[in-house]
């Protein structure tokens, strides 16, 4: 078979396991714990629009109703967009993030930031390959 055999056995076994670590976190329970605490995520499964999950953390009904209907009134519009799909989009918002924190603190203009933010992206759409960026983003908004 050649010495790729047991290359090819690791790399198997590697997306094995990413694809059950990715399963793993994206599963009802982790991904509505993060919904719940200040992780930063929104809801984006049903299981996480349960208004008794977040009362039981303490959060007031009023607000979580509030919260929740926001939500999906704004994935049910007719105009929303949904966060791309592709490959390094946590990458891109840290990019966007540490340049609009230079703004933010008076370190750099608005325009300044947001130059240095659009060069940082293409850089890395570069870096993950420019086509495969636009073809996978415009399979996921269809």
């Amino acid at each position: 078979m050649g010495p790729l055999c047991p290359k090819r056995t690791e790399e198997a076994g590697n997306n094995k396991a990413a694809w059950s670590a990715a399963a793993h976190l994206g599963g009802k329970d982790i991904s509505l714990w993060l919904a719940l605490y200040p992780s930063g995520m929104q809801c984006y499964r049903d299981s996480q629009f349960n208004i008794e999950e977040w009362a039981s953390i303490g959060q007031p009904i009023e607000f979580v109703q509030s919260y929740l209907d926001s939500q999906q009134n704004s994935y049910n519009h007719p105009n929303g967009a949904v966060e791309p799909r592709i490959p390094g989009i946590f990458q891109y918002y840290s990019l966007a993030e540490t340049e609009l924190a230079q703004a933010y603190n008076g370190q750099k203009s608005a325009q300044d930031a947001l130059d240095a933010a659009a060069a940082a992206w293409e850089d890395l759409t570069d870096q993950l390959g420019r086509e495969n960026q636009i073809e996978l983003y415009t399979t996921a908004i269809g």
